[in-house]
């Protein structure tokens, strides 16, 4: 029984890494650069998917992921993949379990620098 759990388990996070693939491929494909997915239910199989895609430059600058089940798990694979990816500069999390978490408080630090370095340096200093 456990092991029909855990394989029920796999398969689910496979098929939210998936649809939540999909949903970025799809904001993107509609010239969009910002993509909305709050309130989904989405957990941290979807940060996972959402960190693969912004390591291969896909071209989003925000996602909204108010309101979801995210854990400081999740967000520190967003946290990696913003190490290589400084387009994004938009990222909500509230209304997840890793919101007030010292994980969110270094990715918006993260994504203040990619802002910065977005404006340049006479867009920066005003």
């Amino acid at each position: 029984h456990a092991a029909s759990d855990s394989a029920e388990a796999g398969t689910l996070a496979e098929l939210e890494r998936a649809l939540t693939t999909n949903a970025l491929r799809h904001c993107v494909a509609e010239g969009s650069q910002t993509c909305d997915l709050r309130s989904r239910c989405l957990g941290d199989a979807a940060t996972v998917a959402i960190a693969e895609l912004l390591q291969t430059g896909i071209g989003l600058t925000g996602i909204d992921l108010r309101g979801n089940c995210i854990t400081e798990a999740g967000a520190a694979a967003l946290h990696r993949a913003l190490a290589s990816h400084d387009g994004l500069v938009e990222l909500n999390l509230g209304g997840n379990a890793c919101a007030n978490s010292g994980v969110v408080r270094r990715l918006l630090g993260r994504l203040a620098v990619n802002a910065l370095r977005k404006a340049g340096p006479t867009d920066a200093v005003r």
